[in-house]
């Protein structure tokens, strides 16, 4: 008998679960050059929207931020070693710059 839908799906869940707790990669959601990466979705306060990118921009790992249109005031892209330290990035920095009002993480994932 083969393998029923959810056993393949469960090793994969389960050995993405042991890298983020390891902090080890596999080839499973690696940006370029075996970094992660995602785009952060940034609901900013408009009135001192250039000191907000400028602030986003010094953060170690933020490529690029840019404003746009939509529900959204800013994209940024954010890359990193890790899982753990992109997080970080977002958590501990980003949403702590003046203006930064909520963010929505989108990591990018490869297939």
């Amino acid at each position: 008998m083969g393998r029923g839908p959810g056993k393949t799906r469960g090793k994969v869940v389960s050995s993405a679960v042991k890298q983020l707790d390891t902090g080890k990669r596999s080839n499973h959601n690696v940006g370029e050059c075996g970094m992660v990466g995602a785009y952060i979705l940034i609901t900013a306060k408009v009135k001192n929207i250039k000191d907000t990118i400028d602030q986003i921009m010094k953060i170690d790992g933020v490529k690029y931020v840019k404003p746009v249109t939509g529900p959204y005031v800013l994209i940024a892209r954010v890359e990193a070693d890790n899982i753990r330290t992109l997080t970080r990035t977002v958590v501990e920095k980003i949403h702590r710059v003046e203006g930064v009002v909520e963010t929505t993480t989108a990591m990018i994932a490869e297939l």
